[in-house]
């Protein structure tokens, strides 16, 4: 996280892994690599259903739950999260 200077904004990508017991919702997660963790940890976000795009609402719960883990675990910038990609993957789940 070095490469980063502090209190720059950091944008995330999402990631989604589809429920194997409904297929109607999904994981939203971010990957994060941590000092002294020799590999990534996942950092859960929140549950989405499945669709087309995320609605208004939807987006400022993820991203505050995102910045609320987000300074919990790494602590040393602002993180925002690509919402351009994230509609694009939800959209290709949801069909």
């Amino acid at each position: 996280m070095s490469s980063v200077a502090a209190n720059s904004e950091r944008l995330v990508r999402l990631l989604f892994r589809v429920s194997s017991h409904t297929h109607a919702t999904a994981k939203a997660f971010v990957n994060v690599r941590l000092e002294g963790h020799p590999w990534p940890t996942q950092l859960h976000v929140a549950y989405v259903q499945l669709r087309e795009s995320l609605p208004p609402g939807q987006r400022a719960k993820l991203l505050r739950s995102l910045r609320v883990k987000w300074r919990a675990r790494v602590a040393e910038d602002v993180v925002n999260i690509d919402w351009v990609d994230a509609e694009r993957k939800l959209a290709k789940l949801a069909h």
